[in-house]
């Protein structure tokens, strides 16, 4: 069985997560507290916070 499909390229995902980086910059100024679900939102998290500005913080939650 094959993965099927390509819906959504990876510049195109880049492109998004550049526009959200510069929403929450644009909203949050002095920046704010991301809070990620382990375990499968952690590579979005990790290039969303590349294109943010240090002034934001990380922290993760588990759920069993």
């Amino acid at each position: 069985m094959g993965i099927g499909k390509r819906v959504v390229s990876e510049s195109e995902i880049q492109a998004k997560v550049r526009d959200l980086a510069a929403e929450l910059t644009a909203a949050y100024p002095d920046g704010a507290l991301l809070v990620a679900v382990l375990k499968g939102s952690f590579l979005f998290l990790a290039d969303l916070v590349r294109e943010l500005p240090p002034t934001f913080e990380v922290d993760f939650l588990a759920v069993r």
